[in-house]
């Protein structure tokens, strides 16, 4: 029996010659009329308590099948049937064929489809938490905007000089441009690189532990190249435009005023 089940039962393992009564209610039964005859029931005795997560243990005893049939009088019927692949690469075509045998009267989902609700609040949580890093690199882009605002002022007779040499006020520009894109750059390879380090340490050594309870023992992880690919597009969108618009700054007036 389930975790919560047992607790609220009073239910422990100590009282396993003590028996647990099922009533299952008879189809088509009255219970008003009939109270006696509108359950079926029967005595368990279980063998031991199991712990997945709150949604399974506070709902689930888990029995034989003919047990089952026997409580609800469907002898011979189930309503669901699991199936285990070999190969796990083959599972949307084994889905597609076995939904072909049964016809649209039968639902055929896999473990990500049947935990639907679960798999999008985890989806929409990991992009509110993409949001609020983004939004916290956004803030810290002002650190590279005033870093190169303060480099401009203190290059300003070096750039006299490039510009007394030919270089025009583009050429200028693109300095600070470039010089922000790589002060993001490296900052972002850094970060990835120790990113990537955790991630995989977290893999195989299990530094976090979730502690009893839980299905797994360790905080899951999974290293997605396609997250790596976002933050660095990230990184990129946001030094760029903040390298721009401070690059932007550096004018001819400026120059002038270094004479």
């Amino acid at each position: 029996i389930g975790a919560g089940v047992a607790y609220y039962l009073g239910y422990n393992r100590l009282d396993s010659e003590n028996s647990v009564q099922a009533f299952v209610p008879r189809a088509g039964t009255n219970s008003f009329s009939n109270p006696e005859g509108a359950f079926t029931s029967k005595s368990l005795y279980p063998s031991g308590i199991f712990s997945i997560q709150p949604e399974f243990d506070e709902k689930y005893v888990i029995t034989r099948l003919d047990l089952v049939q026997e409580l609800t009088g469907q002898a011979g019927r189930f309503t669901a049937l699991e199936i285990a692949l070999v190969n796990p690469a083959e599972l949307k075509k084994t889905q597609q064929t076995v939904q072909q045998l049964l016809g649209k009267d039968f639902k055929v989902l896999n473990r990500d489809e049947q935990q639907a609700v679960f798999f999008k609040v985890m989806n929409t949580e990991g992009l509110f938490t993409f949001l609020v890093f983004a939004l916290i690199l956004a803030i810290a882009t002002f650190t590279v905007m005033g870093s190169l605002t303060m480099l401009i002022l203190d290059k300003k007779e070096n750039l006299r000089t490039l510009w007394a040499m030919g270089s025009d006020l583009s050429q200028l520009r693109r300095i600070f441009f470039l010089e922000g894109l790589l002060i993001s750059g490296v900052g972002a390879l850094i970060g990835l690189l120790l990113g990537i380090i955790i991630v995989y340490l977290q893999d195989q050594f299990q530094l976090i532990t979730l502690g009893a309870g839980y299905a797994v023992e360790a905080y899951p992880v999974q290293l997605a190249w396609e997250d790596i690919l976002l933050v660095l597009l990230t990184v990129f969108t946001l030094s760029s435009l903040t390298s721009y618009l401070t690059s932007q700054r550096l004018s001819l007036n400026l120059l002038h005023k270094s004479f």
